[in-house]
């Protein structure tokens, strides 16, 4: 069994303090990109280790197979999901976007 995930995130930045003017797209790409691969690092970890050391599914899988999928719920999982979990792979499709990027346009750098 494999799982995809859909995750889409939409996010504020009010503070920049990483010398990247934020009114250029290529920045707020760079940034955006950066928070999806982050997230879906996270993720697979959390997922990875919850499958294949817990062997629970804490984040309701099978109840989300079931909801989708009755008839092949029943059929092949219901009775061998504690066994099935472990081994199922898991993807994740991450869409960011960053909606406001503060009142500051330039980053602020403090001359000494």
């Amino acid at each position: 069994m494999h799982i995809h995930l859909r995750i889409a995130i939409k996010l504020n930045i009010y503070e920049n303090t990483t010398g990247l003017s934020l009114t250029e797209p290529r920045n707020v790409s760079r940034i955006q990109q950066g928070v999806k691969d982050d997230i879906e690092e996270r993720i697979l970890e959390a997922s990875r280790k919850v499958r294949r050391e817990f062997r629970t599914d804490i984040f309701g899988f099978g109840k989300s197979v079931y909801r989708h999928h009755p008839q092949a719920w029943k059929k092949t999982f219901r009775d061998r999901w504690p066994e099935s979990f472990p081994e199922t792979s898991v993807s994740v499709g991450i869409d960011v976007k960053v909606l406001r990027t503060g009142l500051t346009n330039r980053p602020i750098q403090l001359k000494e």
